[in-house]
């Protein structure tokens, strides 16, 4: 992240944002480094936090320190600075989907008068290497930095985001999701809130679920967030072995580790403006279809399906329902229920094999298969996709 730090440490909740910012991305980006810089000098950066040494509290400490203390009064030459961070993605070995994310709330244009013809070159070297920008306003920029913003996105298959309140983080978040395959946010609440008013977030978490990140934005600094399990026990940032928070001003994450299937609350109060709350899952189960690869046209065929963790089948109980949509070479679907009652295709009740049997596939060619599992008492399913050819 390089911040046009003077525009910023002058602008409201300038500060704010980009400590919101920073701990968004290294929520979504666990696994890389990252780096903060000004602008005006991109070479004296702050980092890496990430694989680096410090922890973020240090991390973010260090960032509000120089946020605090602008310095350089000068001009900003946009060419000269995206040319240093050229080199400093190069120097460091970055790969391809590494992501540059330029803030700023004034124009980055200013003085620039025999430079500015090289910043889309520049940009194009970024694309070459699969390095992509992404433009962050906020405040009231003028239309010169939006329209320059706008063009080194797209120049790098990014996109343009103004960073003005709850959606524009939220959009952030959602960019930075699609780009790395995670998955989408899904919304648990959202509201204006006043004084004395309170914003109570529900999540119901099905069984097998691994991990549950629950995902705040709010318009101001102000306000608390506490998380109570399905027993109403009320979880603590201290309670490490199941859970941890991560607080910003403007960006709240709460991960649960191996929660308890139920539903999970979190109320917030004490906050006067916009809050929305979000929450994605990742689940230890996976569904698995045992049919042949190849079967023949002329005669029924069973379909079995049973639930894995790891390389171990696993009973789940009785409360649950298992179907299969089988889509022909034709693109017709047909919905099967399975069953584990011993009986219409089933062999043993009970045995956690889910069967039903298919009549004699109609033509030959590639079948595909959905399964999904459904439990009666959440509102959730877990569904895998396979083949087999007839």
């Amino acid at each position: 992240l390089s911040a046009d730090i003077n525009s910023i440490s002058q602008a409201e909740l300038g500060i704010e944002t980009v400590q919101s910012i920073l701990g968004l991305i290294s929520t979504l980006r666990p696994e890389d480094e990252l780096y903060f810089t000004s602008m005006r000098d991109p070479n004296n950066y702050i980092g890496p936090f990430g694989v680096g040494d410090l922890s973020f509290k240090e991390f973010l400490a260090e960032v509000t320190s120089s946020l605090n203390n602008p310095g350089d009064e000068s001009p900003l030459a946009l060419s000269q600075s995206l040319t240093e961070i050229y080199n400093l993605f190069d120097s460091k070995g970055a790969s391809a989907n590494s992501n540059l994310y330029l803030l700023s709330s004034s124009n980055p244009l200013a003085g620039e008068n025999n430079g500015s013809h090289f910043v889309q070159p520049i940009s194009e070297l970024f694309t070459l290497k699969g390095w992509k920008i992404t433009g962050l306003t906020m405040g009231n920029p003028s239309q010169s930095i939006i329209s320059v913003f706008t063009d080194l996105s797209e120049t790098t298959s990014s996109i343009h985001i103004e960073i003005n309140g709850p959606d524009g983080l939220k959009r952030l978040a959602d960019t930075i999701m699609s780009n790395n395959a995670l998955g989408s946010l899904v919304s648990s609440g959202a509201a204006k809130l006043y004084t004395g008013d309170i914003l109570t977030s529900k999540v119901n978490v099905a069984p097998g679920t691994e991990t549950v990140k629950l995902v705040f934005f709010k318009e101001n600094r102000f306000g608390s967030l506490r998380l109570k399990n399905p027993s109403g026990v009320e979880s603590t940032s201290g309670d490490r072995s199941s859970s941890k928070v991560l607080e910003t001003p403007l960006f709240v994450v709460w991960d649960l580790v191996d929660p308890i299937p139920g539903m999970w609350t979190v109320d917030v109060k004490g906050i006067v403006g916009s809050v929305s709350s979000w929450y994605i899952t990742s689940n230890k189960y996976r569904l698995n279809l045992n049919i042949s690869e190849i079967v023949p046209t002329n005669q029924s065929t069973n379909i079995v399906a049973y639930v894995s963790e790891g390389d171990l089948m696993i009973p789940i109980g009785q409360d649950v329902q298992m179907k299969a949509t089988i889509t022909s070479p034709g693109g017709t679907p047909i919905v099967y229920q399975l069953n584990d009652d011993g009986r219409s295709g089933d062999t043993i009740s009970s045995d956690g094999y889910y069967s039903t049997t298919m009549p004699s596939p109609i033509q030959d060619g590639t079948y595909t298969v959905s399964l999904e599992l459904k439990w009666d008492d959440f509102d959730y399913s877990l569904s895998e996709s396979s083949q087999f050819e007839a």
